[in-house]
């Protein structure tokens, strides 16, 4: 071969310039994909998520129309026997003991009617029970449609996950008077739709065991106020416990709550060294409970015992709010079953009032005050 022949000859391949410039053009094309994909993705845990509310939201109206009430976020789980129990509602003696009555938290009493009537059984009928299970105490076994797709916290358990994800409207914080009666009212009707159900004596702070009125609502109460289309039911909570506790803590883990209160630490009597909580002041809020606020806290903290705060300044409650990892909002199921999520700037007033039944007859527990001043919107009378 001539050397003409061979300078004519092209040469294959890229050069190193060409090579550098085709890898920026896909670097760049990857950086602009992969904010989709990921948005995909959460837009796929988010569909997920409201699936789940909604067919929970589907239960709590099944078991509504056969019991003629609304679950309570504690309920009477096994009735026979006469044991004594503890401030947990556990017979004296300890799990072993098979008899005496149990609390059952409100996702628990919805498991037939979410096609999990083998759990329910396995826990209430002692004919039926799993070799493992204990009669009368609700099993802590996985329940996906308890579980948000996007919740990390609850994922971090798999594959043993029993955390929820989900928590009911328990209307305001549970407080007990130190009258010397023995018919207590926890909370009104009026302030949310999940109260207690759990009708046996307990051992409350600051109080010898007595019992409670038990405040029960139903569609027709909530129908006849504000609407089912606007009264809350139940929303996500990243710091949510267990799906089956029920024990003296269940409305601080498997609830949320409201405010109408002024409150500062320092007349809380929070313990030295527990962070301080949330301040909700009339007209604005501030710190954790609002929609949101600080998701992930029950990892940050160590709660205090319900025993060393002022009750129920207890610092769980004060995660006993709506909160997600799903940017910027929260996926909330209504009293009518429709889904739909809610901006964690939306203002705490609007909150408040959504968590109530009939707004209008809303108190402030413990006192009989009305909580109208709180629920004065801005464009009522320029009060804000």
């Amino acid at each position: 071969m001539g050397v003409g022949q061979m300078r004519g000859k092209k040469r294959q391949g890229f050069t190193l310039v060409e090579l550098l410039v085709v890898i920026s053009i896909i670097g760049m094309l990857a950086a602009l994909l992969l904010p989709a994909v990921q948005s995909a993705r959460e837009s796929g845990r988010r569909t997920t998520c409201v699936n789940n509310q909604k067919n929970v939201a589907l239960a709590v109206q099944a078991y509504e129309a056969a019991k003629g009430q609304l679950p309570g976020y504690r309920n009477l789980m096994v009735k026979d026997g006469t044991a004594a129990i503890d401030a947990d509602g556990y017979a004296t003696g300890g799990a072993a003991v098979t008899a005496g009555p149990r609390p059952a938290s409100w996702q628990f009493v919805l498991l037939p009617y979410l096609e999990r009537n083998d759990l329910y059984l396995a826990a209430t009928d002692p004919n039926t029970q799993l070799k493992s299970q204990t009669y009368g105490v609700a099993p802590n076994s996985p329940m996906p449609i308890y579980t948000c797709p996007s919740d990390i916290l609850a994922k971090s358990s798999e594959p043993e996950n029993d955390i929820s994800s989900y928590v009911a409207n328990c209307g305001q914080a549970d407080v007990l008077d130190d009258n010397t009666d023995d018919q207590d009212v926890l909370d009104t009707p009026f302030n949310g739709v999940f109260h207690d159900q759990y009708n046996f004596a307990l051992a409350l702070p600051s109080s010898t065991a007595r019992t409670f009125r038990q405040q029960r609502v139903s569609s027709s109460i909530i129908t006849a106020g504000d609407g089912a289309g606007t009264t809350l039911l139940i929303s996500e909570n990243v710091d949510s416990g267990n799906w089956a506790d029920a024990g003296a803590n269940a409305e601080m883990k498997n609830g949320m709550v409201w405010w109408p209160d002024v409150t500062t630490p320092s007349s809380a009597g929070l313990a030295d060294g527990v962070i301080a909580p949330a301040v909700r002041t009339v007209g604005g809020i501030d710190g954790s409970v609002h929609i949101n606020g600080n998701p992930g806290w029950s990892t940050q903290t160590t709660p205090a015992a319900t025993s060393g705060n002022a009750y129920p300044y207890h610092e769980r409650y004060y995660m006993a709010r709506p909160s997600s990892y799903h940017p910027g909002v929260v996926v909330a199921a209504f009293c009518d079953a429709h889904v739909q999520t809610l901006n964690d700037t939306m203002d705490y007033r609007v909150f408040c009032l959504l968590m109530t039944p009939r707004g209008t007859q809303a108190t402030v527990v413990n006192t009989g005050a009305p909580a109208d001043n709180i629920f004065k919107l801005p464009l009522d009378d320029g009060a804000f």
